[in-house]
């Protein structure tokens, strides 16, 4: 009776084992680099997803609404701040555009931007 209570014990603990060494060992494949720490400026009038964008892949064309500071701000006044910035759409109600900019031109928000989305 105490035989197979051995046998049992016996495969228990390999099984324990195998296991919580195949927790603790380094990562053979499949793993990646861990990403480059990004730090965000809360006090820029950019949105985080952009800021990072900016970082990460800062050549890529991104899609923005910028918000005017001012309701008689004119959109085409804001675009000549900034190289690369094609103007796409201006709303007529709200303060606001839509234009493409190359992410890397982000940090160089016009004055009369109130917000970058």
């Amino acid at each position: 009776m105490s035989t197979p209570r051995t046998l049992r014990s016996l495969i228990t603990s390999a099984a324990a084992c195998i296991l919580i060494g195949a927790s603790t060992a380094a990562p053979i494949a499949g793993a990646s680099a861990p990403a480059a720490a990004v730090s965000l400026d809360s006090t820029l009038k950019i949105h985080p997803l952009l800021q990072y964008g900016a970082v990460v892949d800062p050549n890529r064309m991104v899609r923005v609404i910028v918000q005017n500071a001012k309701p008689d701000s004119k959109a085409s006044a804001l675009v000549a701040l900034v190289p690369g910035l094609q103007l796409e759409e201006e709303f007529q109600v709200v303060p606001a555009f839509v234009a493409r900019v190359p992410a890397s031109a982000l940090s160089i928000a016009p004055r009369g931007a109130l917000h970058l989305t």
